[in-house]
């Protein structure tokens, strides 16, 4: 009876606690970054709705002014669409290589093993800094591209994309593995499942935390490759 009191009264602090106001300090300070964060954001889309010469005016106008859509006409006017439909178009095509690659090694790394495991995992991990400084590497990618004859080729690419931010899809996804009781797999091979079902149909549903996270990234990484289009 005491238990079931006290019970009561932590509930009853906790929805109290819960439904405390802001104090003004915060709202103030919430504010603040509010204004801080969102005014980039408002100038460059009132920017946008100007005119050229309205742009160049000094001081500049936030409000009195003309606005017009020329500037978005003209970006479509000059392939914007086009660049956006083989942007997409690529990073699907990553994403679906990504994830299928990275779930096979990432299982593979987790419930098996094989001579030098651990020193080709740490290599995976060593590659992760490559979808972050790819750029880095488009001279030497170029000059390898163009011996093996694959400049000019509309997948060459998604294999660059793919081998930028495959190291962080398996980890990713090793993460996610290696949190499944072995014993799940174990009992679906009793139940006569194949392990190619077990890696294609049964571990993809238990990870689907982990492939989307992987999947964002593989996105992030393809998309953003801007310097290699």
């Amino acid at each position: 009876m005491t238990y079931k009191i006290a019970e009561k009264k932590r509930l009853a602090q906790r929805a109290r606690a819960s439904r405390q106001r802001a104090s003004l300090p915060e709202i103030v300070l919430l504010l603040i970054m509010l204004v801080v964060n969102s005014t980039p954001i408002l100038w460059g889309l009132v920017t946008s709705l100007k005119t050229r010469r309205e742009i160049l005016v000094y001081p500049p106008k936030f409000f009195n002014f003309t606005p017009g859509l020329e500037h978005y006409f003209n970006v479509f006017r000059n392939g914007l669409d086009i660049g956006m439909r083989n942007s997409l178009l690529y990073s699907a095509c990553t994403i679906a290589l990504g994830l299928v690659l990275g779930l096979l090694a990432a299982y593979g790394f987790e419930r098996y093993h094989f001579p030098f495991k651990k020193i080709l995992f740490y290599i995976v991990i060593a590659g992760i800094p490559l979808s972050i400084g790819s750029a880095a590497m488009l001279i030497p990618n170029y000059l390898y591209m163009m011996e093996l004859g694959l400049t000019n080729k509309w997948y060459t690419l998604i294999l660059l994309y793919t081998a930028y931010n495959l190291p962080m899809a398996i980890w990713i996804m090793k993460g996610g593995i290696e949190a499944i009781p072995l014993e799940i797999e174990d009992a679906a091979l009793i139940d006569g499942c194949s392990r190619a079902y077990i890696i294609g149909r049964l571990i993809p549903r238990l990870i689907l935390p982990s492939i989307a996270s992987s999947a964002l990234f593989l996105f992030i990484g393809a998309w953003n490759s801007l310097s290699l289009l």
